[in-house]
């Protein structure tokens, strides 16, 4: 954030030290005093803040919930001010004091760019650790009260691991933005400052609160909590299962969260090297994605950034949580986490925070059958060849099946292969009663729902032995068959999805595929603090695997996607998401 009147130093009269800094002392004098001519002869002195908080309005998309309520409350406000030489660079600067202000004077909402909610304090404050000639920085921390000993540096403060985000309750932790001095969007904000902590003017330290009241120093603050809904389009009771006619109604589909962090920083961390990052849009136009284009508020001359390191942000993360319980979306699925974000080296399945989309398809266990590669399931009728499932409200026509019964429908397959087909002319009179046909149960993990096919031969009436010993004579059947069909066993009825969440998405982050740079691609996948990240499930189009795709790996965009998302950024700020085939 740009420094909010700073001023060069002079020396100054001992009636500065006992009259503090009055408007009549600010009018007599040509430059303003140093910070500690600004106090009493006992040390003290008073300083106002306008804490912009964003207003719940900005956290609920239209049609939804109104869950917002409660999500931008302010319980309490602990003001850290930091002390340091003008040559000392935001990192080096120290904590001199600390204080937890009481109850606000005023709380407003503004009309700005940004909808905020102005949060006004006044709070006396004394000149410890304060030496001559020192500027003087505030950093606001909201709902938390850190402990945070005199002496420590910001570089230290910032990176403190906080272990709990808040609720709609005690009201949700917040600490200052880091704000860059230029715009971003189609302007290149490289060489830009980004501050997180506020400088204090000493034209701002008064000697009583009203004359504090009239120069209030701004904070702006962001949420450290991260906020993920689901639903399906406004005004629709179901969406369609397609190619089937089947509606799937909202208790038809659940969704639960996945890898997530509890823990976060205690502000939010950018690195300047991300300014200059750009995304290609039309023609020779570029859009510097890290920053936005407009201030915070009109005349503020801070904008917003855009991105963050967390805590796991240059390792493979180990430590994030797993699979939340799923909540069907007629229950308004709602989630809290902290910000999960990674360099681009690491932007794979296991680093990502996802929605797992759980839909149930059937009433009861159903299998699906792939030939050769070629899905039981495609979402156009003519690819489907030599496929088969084993309910007939399922995804797709079947058109080998003679019936309903997988067993039945393998036999027929396996009847029609060369080989088999010559051994039951020969010696079982064409009749594919002789062969059986056994399905597996995946009961482990690794299975992955697919379940391992086991052929054998019942004996024929003549008992002869080429009757008896087919498997011999083609040696290899098992082998062959479960190197030809992947059979694949839904549990109840459930399919299932692993849905990476987007933050930059397709706009301001285009993929190609294997083109991993930081420039194009960073930030297309992660959650930040401050955001709301809303998912709108559109149409199902394809069938999901029978168990929870594992987080490995893999990378986030290198695998083709059964569920695609449309990310849109608003201020909470909010990410809404189109899910789709």
């Amino acid at each position: 954030m740009r420094r909010l009147g700073a001023y060069l130093l002079m020396g100054l009269t001992v009636g500065w030290l006992l009259t503090g800094c009055s408007d009549s002392d600010v009018a007599d004098k040509a430059t303003p005093p140093d910070i500690l001519d600004c106090f009493n002869n006992e040390g003290y002195a008073y300083l106002s803040l306008d804490i912009e908080v964003p207003a719940d309005n900005t956290m609920r998309a239209v049609g939804t919930p109104e869950n917002g309520t409660g999500e931008s409350d302010v319980k309490t406000v602990t003001l850290i001010l930091f002390h340091g030489a003008s040559t000392d660079g935001e990192d080096a600067v120290t904590v001199c004091s600390s204080y937890v202000i009481g109850s606000p004077s005023t709380t407003t909402i503004a009309s700005g760019l940004i909808d905020k909610q102005v949060d006004k304090r006044t709070v006396r404050i004394s000149n410890k650790n304060i030496n001559a000639g020192d500027r003087l920085y505030a950093l606001a921390v909201l709902n938390i009260l850190p402990t945070i000993a005199d002496g420590t540096s910001f570089s230290d403060v910032k990176t403190m691991s906080m272990p709990d985000i808040g609720n709609k309750t005690d009201g949700f932790a917040m600490a200052n933005a880091p704000l860059s001095s230029k715009a971003g969007d189609t302007s290149n904000p490289s060489g830009a400052t980004v501050t997180t902590l506020v400088e204090i003017p000493s034209t701002s330290i008064k000697d009583t609160e009203d004359a504090a009241a009239g120069v209030p120093t701004a904070i702006y603050v962001e949420r450290a909590a991260v906020k993920v809904t689901a639903g399906i389009p406004e005004g629709k009771d179901s969406i369609k299962l397609n190619n089937t006619g089947k509606d799937l109604q909202k208790t038809d589909i659940a969704v639960a969260l996945d890898r997530y962090n509890t823990s976060y920083h205690l502000t939010r961390q950018f690195d300047k090297s991300w300014l200059g990052y750009r995304a290609t849009s039309a023609g020779s136009t570029y859009t510097y994605r890290m920053v936005e284009a407009s201030e915070m508020q009109t005349g503020a001359g801070v904008y917003r950034t855009n991105w963050g390191k967390d805590a796991n942000y240059d390792a493979d993360a180990t430590d994030l949580s797993g699979i939340t319980d799923f909540v069907t979306l007629d229950n308004n699925p709602l989630y809290y986490c902290a910000e999960n974000t990674f360099d681009i080296t690491r932007q794979t399945l296991r680093n990502t925070t996802a929605l797992i989309v759980r839909i149930k398809v059937y009433d009861g266990d159903f299998y699906t059958v792939s030939v050769e590669g070629s899905l039981v399931y495609t979402p156009d009728d003519s690819e489907n060849t030599e496929e088969g499932t084993s309910a007939s409200e399922s995804f797709a026509r079947r058109r080998a099946a003679s019936d309903d019964k997988i067993n039945s429908y393998l036999v027929d397959w396996l009847a029609g292969q060369p080989e088999v087909k010559t051994w039951l002319d020969t010696h079982a009179e064409g009749n594919k009663k002789w062969l059986k046909v056994e399905i597996g149960t995946p009961d482990t993990p690794e299975a992955k729902g697919v379940c391992t096919v086991t052929v054998s031969q019942t004996r024929h009436a003549s008992d002869s032995p080429e009757n008896i010993e087919f498997l011999a004579l083609y040696d290899g059947l098992n082998g062959y068959v479960n190197s030809k069909l992947t059979i694949k066993k839904y549990t109840d009825g459930y399919c299932y999805y692993r849905v990476p969440i987007k933050h930059f998405g397709d706009s301001l982050t285009p993929w190609v595929t294997g083109d991993y740079t930081a420039e194009n691609h960073l930030g297309r996948y992660g959650v930040v603090r401050n955001h709301w990240y809303d998912t709108t499930i559109e149409a199902v189009n394809r069938i999901g695997e029978p168990v929870i795709p594992p987080a490995d790996d893999t990378r986030d965009d290198s695998a083709e996607e059964a569920l695609s998302l449309r990310v849109a950024i608003m201020p909470w700020l909010d990410q809404s998401q189109e899910i789709k085939e």
